[in-house]
């Protein structure tokens, strides 16, 4: 049966339309319920919905003319005092932001904010969670684009959805995340050896076209893994580039001071093997955040039962 403390973070967590740690809640509930509990599987099946659901009206956005299959509603896991980025990289992000909000005053000068972002980095050095945490900062929906439904076996097609994705979510404040972007919009010189080398331009074309249309209130978020790979023009289009590395000195330790504040009570710092000067292990280093995390989360549900089972 759930705990008061437990009733109240959930309530606390809707109050402030912190979805993040709504789910979290929740899950700590399920979590406290007995095998048999009729509870446990009826919010199992509320999360699943949760997840799996198309976007509505009261998300703030609206997806029209088959849209609604090219993208995924996705809800941020992280706000950005809780993504691991160094300081220069979080002004970048704030001066971006604070453009955002002042996009109306900017206009009367015939002025519009930065928003089209390309992050790059190699996987799992928290691009989706930036992303996100944009969305989140800014109140507005997250977007995530469908690859399998964005890229199409007949010629011309692929771009035709891009197309059709970024004009009509015009006039909608929104996030818009389109990852591993090297997958469809590579250099298109390429080689000269592949068969699909003028579909390959049509869909760079149609982008770079999209892109300079594109209405102001959508913020264009790319990624890309390989960013050598990447059209050099398309690669012009974007306003800001940010690199996202694997892990350093400084992102390990920020990623314990995150981790802390999410998790309270835990040892992160013994978990990544942090020495009491300070100094962060050599295994943590050059790996990517997120196996890192995933690696803490682990250690730290073993010490959690381990702990209750000394009781």
């Amino acid at each position: 049966m759930a705990k008061s403390d437990e009733i109240f973070a959930l309530a606390r967590a809707a109050i402030e339309r912190d979805h993040a740690r709504v789910v979290s809640s929740v899950r700590c509930i399920m979590a406290g319920e007995a095998d048999r509990s009729t509870l446990k599987p009826r919010l199992q099946r509320l999360l699943e919905g949760q997840n799996n659901r198309n976007p509505k009206p009261e998300d703030g956005i609206r997806l029209d003319n088959g849209l609604d299959k090219l993208v995924r509603m996705q809800s941020p896991s992280h706000n950005l005092a809780q993504v691991v980025l160094s300081d220069d990289m979080r002004m970048r992000v704030a001066d971006l932001l604070t453009e955002q909000r002042y996009a109306d005053a900017l206009a009367a000068h015939n002025l519009h904010p930065r928003n089209q972002i390309l992050l790059m980095g190699p996987p799992g050095t928290g691009k989706t969670v930036l992303a996100g945490a944009i969305a989140k900062d800014l109140g507005v929906p997250f977007l995530v684009v469908d690859y399998s439904s964005l890229i199409s076996s007949y010629m011309g097609e692929t771009g035709g959805k891009i197309s059709r994705l970024l004009d009509g979510l015009a006039g909608q404040p929104c996030v818009l995340f389109l990852d591993e972007m090297e997958t469809i919009l590579a250099e298109r010189s390429g080689n000269p050896e592949r068969s699909d080398v003028g579909e390959q331009a049509r869909i760079v074309s149609t982008l770079l076209l999209a892109m300079d249309r594109l209405d102001h209130r959508i913020l264009f978020v790319g990624a890309t893994n390989h960013p050598d790979m990447l059209d050099r023009a398309v690669r012009r289009r974007f306003d800001m580039e940010i690199d996202m590395p694997l892990a350093t000195e400084d992102a390990v330790h920020a990623l314990v001071k995150s981790l802390s504040a999410r998790h309270p009570g835990l040892p992160i710092a013994d978990f990544l093997s942090i020495q009491r000067e300070g100094v962060a292990s050599k295994d943590c280093l050059g790996r990517s955040l997120a196996d890192l995390e995933r690696e803490v989360l682990a250690k730290g549900r073993e010490w959690v039962i381990e702990k209750i089972r000394r009781i």
